[in-house]
């Protein structure tokens, strides 16, 4: 007996999501509820596909919904091409969603987004407006650029172009990346209207968003974008004019211009503008009679007189006719008035100086009348006194009619020979007058710190021609007896005078960063940095190594955290906020071109002052490697390196004001100096020259004259020029061009025996790439030893 299998078939029915839409309905969509998936599920009603033709709309029914990545901050040059679920942020953890494409040379060159609605009121519907955001998530060099066009249909399959109001494009840029902020760029379509619709009822509608490169064929190097915040209202459209909105008050008033505001108006498609001289508008300014503005609720207002009122109103508008007028709102332009005020806050200048330019500046300068204002010197008990300033206390300054140029007043530095604290200038513009309501600017005063330079009476017991240990032993003994040490609370104290910012006295300057930090920020902002790091030499915040303020800096603490303990060498990846400062972790540090002769001489200062000679303080000692070692081993623990590289700092880096200025300071609080900011040569004649000097000229004694190579050679913009004497002597240093003309006398007088280096920099000169000759004429003060050489080197710009 056969068997037979019978198959019931059952009848199935597939159902096509629909959004509902009918007058007084409102869509909206914002996409969030992709989540943060690559493979994400569209919201119902929305679908997506990727064609191979550029701006090709293919078929609702047949396209998916699903997207293909996940994409956000930083999309990467090689993404992948396809349809995106973007994150407004970090791809993987953004909640605000959009929904996008990134094209390829071969695949999606173009990517769909559509929608389906369903007319379910009675009505046929002639209009809706539209508004989204189309944003660009990556740049693209593609020369075309990329853009999405809206489309629309009644079945899915036949599309028509919806206007130029729907079209987004966006230019090529230079490269293919991503952005640190996303979205990179946004185009809004704010409430425009996709009119001519005949949507019957119960008949559906198709929109859809098509990607792709704006003009050619050619989609490589695309741009990625998606489309975001979809609303549609004023379905079904209207036959009336929309009713009159509401002007509200003006915003960004300057002396010429101001922005008109108003709210929006339900049905409106753009706003006319009127501006006039009178409340009752019986005039109109200049293109300002029925402005059109467009669909937007605000507008500026140009080439306006200063000090005027104005009025300004609004009208709605829309096919079917414009709305009541607003109320009116009246503003009134800024006047224009002459500023005058110093070109900065603070400044400094060494005495050795002779002078200093004090700069005013002038905006809105009358073009009639000379501007005219007083500066004057305010003196008292704690600052310099008219006689550092050759006794001048009161200056006129003269701006010319019309002109903006700045003008200067040459101050007279008087140099008394004392080596102290920085004296404090004060200056205050007054009386200003002939300028249209002239009157100073919001910074009217100015501070000026005066510096000093090196006090040599305090190295009159050092025996002259001493070298190594000798040298090193005598300087000891000098800067340790009768120093006074602080707390480390007063170390603050020392750093914000110490430290100060030349430009802004409220500040101080981070060693290895040259961020300028707020002073009141202390702890917040910046920490004090231990040069010679704790650690190595383990005496923490103790009183004397761990509070001498002669190595302890501000610093950003983010930065002063990295540093931590490394030693200090050449190399390295650099320091994120460090000015150019580099690291190796755990193993070296390189401060910036700026410090390194600082740090340096900062380094051979403790390892002088602290030698273990007193009870409770540290043994400090500079090893030539890194890192130095880190052991429990009490004889290790104050080892810092890296020597060869901290003798090429020194000669590198030259001390400049800023240095010696705080050398001065120092010594105003602890009473000793840090020798080799005031004699940065007695460094090698303790420790040696280092090891580039070396190879090239072996170790030299100070028996005879020598003439060292400049270092850096080749150089660019400045180089240190080395040279050593056996005796006092007359020393002539000259710079020359190849064809023998003088270029610069660099040192011209006597000086001791020792080694001796000095800068000469091209930043002051229009010297060009190029030999140059440097020559050294020295002669013995106590006769019979002369030295003539000369040596060449490279300017490389």
């Amino acid at each position: 007996m056969k068997k037979f299998l019978f198959l019931i078939l059952f009848p199935f029915v597939i159902s096509f999501a629909q959004i509902s839409i009918a007058p007084g309905i409102e869509v909206t969509e914002n996409f969030n509820s992709l989540l943060t998936i690559a493979s994400a599920t569209l919201p119902a009603h929305w679908k997506v596909d990727k064609l191979t033709s550029v701006r090709t709309v293919g078929n609702y029914s047949a396209a998916g919904n699903t997207t293909n990545y996940a994409g956000g901050t930083n999309l990467s040059l090689s993404a992948g091409n396809g349809i995106y679920n973007f994150g407004i942020g970090a791809a993987t953890t953004a909640t605000d969603r959009a929904i996008g494409g990134l094209s390829s040379g071969g695949g999606s060159q173009s990517v769909n987004i559509y929608s389906y609605f369903k007319n379910t009121g009675t009505q046929t519907l002639t209009q809706v407006d539209l508004s989204y955001d189309v944003m660009r998530f990556r740049n693209g060099s593609n020369a075309a650029g990329f853009s999405i066009q809206l489309y629309y249909s009644t079945n899915g399959t036949t599309w028509t172009s919806a206007d130029s109001n729907f079209v987004t494009s966006f230019p090529t840029n230079i490269d293919n990346t991503g952005s640190p902020t996303v979205p990179i760029e946004t185009k809004k379509i704010l409430n425009q209207p996709l009119s001519g619709l005949s949507i019957l009822q119960n008949g559906s509608f198709y929109l859809a968003f098509n990607y792709s490169v704006t003009t050619g064929t050619t989609t490589s190097n695309a741009q990625a974008i998606g489309i975001d915040n979809f609303v549609m209202n004023n379905i079904g459209g209207t036959t009336t004019a929309p009713n009159a909105t509401a002007a509200l008050a003006a915003s960004n008033i300057t002396a010429t211009s101001f922005t008109a505001n108003w709210n929006s108006s339900a049905s409106a498609t753009s706003y006319l503008l009127d501006v006039s001289t009178s409340s009752d508008f019986s005039n109109f300014i200049t293109d300002f009679e029925n402005k059109d503005a467009g669909n937007i609720t605000s507008a500026t207002v140009t080439s306006l007189m200063p000090g005027t009122k104005y009025y300004y109103r609004v009208k709605a508008k829309n096919s079917f006719g414009t709305s009541d007028t607003s109320n009116s709102i009246s503003v009134t332009t800024l006047d224009i008035i002459t500023h005058v005020q110093f070109n900065g806050i603070s400044d400094a200048v060494a005495k050795s100086n002779g002078v200093y330019n004090l700069e005013l500046t002038i905006t809105d300068p009358d073009v009639t009348n000379a501007t005219t204002c007083s500066v004057i010197f305010i003196s008292d008990s704690s600052t310099a006194k008219t006689s550092y300033l050759n006794n001048d206390s009161t200056w006129t300054v003269i701006f010319p009619a019309g002109s903006s140029a700045n003008q200067n007043i040459a101050l007279t530095i008087s140099d008394n020979g004392i080596s102290e604290i920085p004296k404090k200038a004060y200056f205050l513009i007054q009386n200003v007058t002939g300028g249209s309501l002239a009157h100073t600017g919001s910074i009217s005063n100015f501070r000026l710190s005066i510096t000093s330079g090196t006090d040599n009476s305090y190295y009159t017991t050092i025996t002259q021609g001493l070298t190594g240990e000798e040298l090193k032993t005598e300087l000891h003994n000098l800067i340790k007896n009768n120093s006074i040490k602080f707390s480390y609370d007063y170390v603050w104290t020392m750093d914000k005078a110490a430290d100060e910012d030349p430009k802004n006295y409220n500040n101080v300057i981070g060693i290895y960063s040259g961020i300028s930090m707020a002073k009141n920020q202390q702890a917040n902002i910046w920490n004090r940095e231990h040069v010679w790091s704790k650690s190595h030499g383990d005496f923490g915040t103790d009183i004397g190594a761990g509070t001498d303020g002669h190595h302890l800096r501000p610093e950003n603490s983010n930065v002063n955290s990295l540093k931590s303990n490394l030693d200090f060498d050449n190399g390295g990846n650099l320091v994120p906020n460090g000015g150019g400062s580099k690291y190796i972790a755990g193993t070296s540090w390189e401060p910036r071109d700026e410090t390194k002769g600082d740090v340096a001489r900062m380094i051979f200062y403790m390892a002088t002052r602290y030698n273990g000679d007193v009870a409770g303080e540290p043994n400090l000692q500079i090893v030539n490697y890194v890192p130095s070692p880190d052991t429990p081993n009490d004889s290790l623990k104050g080892f810092y390196g890296k020597l060869s590289t901290l003798l090429q700092w020194n000669l590198q880096d030259p001390p400049d004001a800023f240095e010696m200025n705080r050398n001065n300071v120092i010594y105003y609080y602890q009473h000793n100096r840090n020798p080799y900011i005031d004699h940065p040569e007695w460094i090698t004649s303790i420790w040696g020259l280092p090891n580039d000097v070396k190879e090239n000229y072996g170790d030299q004694t100070i028996s005879n004259f020598v003439l060292y190579q400049n270092y850096p050679n080749p150089f660019n913009p400045s180089t240190v020029i080395s040279y050593q004497l056996p005796t006092s002597s007359f020393v002539s240093l000259k710079v020359f061009d190849i064809l023998g003309r003088e270029i610069i006398r660099l040192i011209n007088g006597v000086q001791n025996a020792g080694l001796h280096n000095t800068t000469f920099s091209s930043l002051n000169s229009k010297l060009t790439s190029g030999i140059y000759i440097y020559t050294i004429n020295a002669r013995s003060v106590s006769g019979g030893k002369e030295f003539h050489k000369s040596a060449k080197f490279v300017l490389l710009k």
